[in-house]
């Protein structure tokens, strides 16, 4: 009989993560590939009970909130479904959006070693150039090739010259722009920290470069600049100076490797073979809504018609997702606001949405400070980290499956960087490897693990977990 450790589970969750969309899209179709879409539900809640009965989720303070928050959502959407009866399915699917996974953020950096975040940062930054030559291919084709099928209704979203805006092997085009963002947190990293070889950091570079020219996606190009220019700040804030000699003659290098390896091979071709309409694309796009930045504020927004207009309990949770429109409007596609914020608001109530919302700022808050630590020592991955779809969990529409599972896994990994951070100050200009090697922890039995014996010769290079 195969026995899976929690540590194993979780490699198990973010390789559906990066695989359910694929299966969905190209080998399942119907019935069959909306239950690939909740594929991780039940690693979800086998780590869920895990943690509850390990006390890593039921000791920590945030679980009080956790299911005061399900317990307000539940009533709130039941109280719904008397005034204006909806699927009960419906009912169940919007609380697991909710809850579900979230503890998994707190979970996760109980069972993941050092090790382990090296090991998931290297082989996730492999996955870029297949993902965005995947990409390129898509853009090439037809429309209506297979290889551009989705998951859902409708086919892919059009853009200029007729070309799609490709989805990779996610379900949803917002799930490259995720995975690269995630990536270009160990990238910004490995260039501040020197976490990478310098070869890590121009083919994730130059794998990036790749897939945002043929994206024809602004969401893409927003999360990239906040995850290098957010991290960037709050590292002149935690340690204002310049950086290093040796710092900047890596940048100047790994820009060189970059321009070369463009120029001289076929992947300068694809760049700007997608540049022009991906350009087009924007151009059009930021006439109609106003740019870029003009969108994302009114993400922020709830419309006076929706703060006030909606019942004290709500239209009914779950409503709002792709899943609860194709059940009650018999077909996918959102049936409240887009929006998450209004759409909280819509399915819960401005009171119980309100604490959902309330609820999940908090959760970036929390891992943020978290992260600051570790940040004014000079360890720059959990704050990058941090950065990496933070927006996703604050403003962005976690009914998707894949939008959820990269918030979580983003601000989990963040958590688990700064549990095994470096406890003493690393000098500017210094590269962690340069360091003495941080220990393996050693497992206690039961799939818990605990930080190794502390070198003696220099104790405090060692990681103590993050209390």
């Amino acid at each position: 009989m195969i026995r899976i450790t929690p540590r194993g589970l979780v490699y198990l969750y973010i390789a559906l993560l990066l695989l359910e969309g694929a299966v969905r899209k190209w080998l399942f179709s119907g019935q069959l590939s909306q239950i690939v879409g909740i594929s991780r539900d039940p690693i979800a809640l086998m780590l869920l009970w895990h943690g509850l009965v390990k006390g890593h989720w039921r000791r920590h303070w945030m679980f009080d909130l956790w299911w005061i928050l399900g317990v307000c959502l539940a009533i709130a959407g039941l109280l719904a479904m008397a005034e204006a009866p909806y699927p009960f399915n419906v009912w169940v699917f919007g609380l697991r959006i909710a809850l579900l996974h979230v503890p998994l953020i707190f979970i996760i950096p109980h069972l993941l070693g050092p090790d382990d975040l090296d090991k998931l940062m290297r082989r996730l930054i492999a996955l870029a150039l297949p993902i965005a030559l995947l990409m390129v291919w898509q853009y090439r084709s037809d429309p209506s090739a297979w290889v551009n099928k989705t998951a859902f209704e409708g086919g892919s979203l059009l853009r200029a010259a007729g070309k799609v805006r490709p989805a990779g092997p996610f379900s949803f085009n917002t799930g490259v722009a995720e995975y690269f963002t995630l990536i270009n947190a160990f990238l910004v990293a490995g260039v501040l920290n020197g976490r990478l070889d310098l070869r890590w950091v121009v083919y994730g570079g130059a794998s990036t470069l790749v897939a945002y020219s043929v994206s024809g996606s602004r969401l893409m190009f927003g999360y990239l600049l906040f995850v290098w220019l957010g991290t960037l700040a709050l590292r002149w804030l935690a340690r204002p100076r310049w950086p290093s000699l040796n710092q900047l003659l890596q940048i100047v290098s790994g820009l060189m490797l970059l321009v070369l390896l463009l120029s001289f091979t076929p992947l300068g071709n694809f760049i700007n073979e997608g540049r022009v309409t991906t350009e087009k694309r924007a151009t059009s796009a930021n006439k109609e809504d106003g740019g870029i930045s003009a969108r994302g504020l009114r993400m922020f927004e709830v419309p006076e018609n929706i703060l006030w207009g909606t019942p004290p309990y709500g239209r009914g949770i779950g409503i709002g997702s792709n899943y609860g429109g194709k059940l009650v409007a018999g077909k996918a596609g959102f049936v409240l606001e887009e929006n998450e914020w209004p759409r909280i608001i819509q399915e819960s109530g401005l009171l119980v949405g309100g604490f959902y919302i309330s609820f999940r700022v908090l959760i970036a808050v929390y891992v943020g400070v978290s992260a600051w630590k570790p940040m004014v020592r000079g360890d720059v991955l959990p704050t990058a980290l941090f950065c990496a779809n933070t927006v996703v969990l604050v403003i962005g529409n976690i009914s998707r499956p894949t939008s959820q599972g990269f918030a979580v896994l983003s601000m989990a990994l963040a958590l688990t960087a700064v549990r095994w951070s470096p406890k003493r100050p690393l000098p500017l200009g210094q590269a962690l490897w340069s360091a003495p090697p941080l220990p393996a922890p050693r497992s206690t039995g039961n799939g818990r693990l605990q930080p190794a014996a502390r070198n003696a010769r220099n104790p405090s290079s060692n990681a103590a977990p993050h209390a």
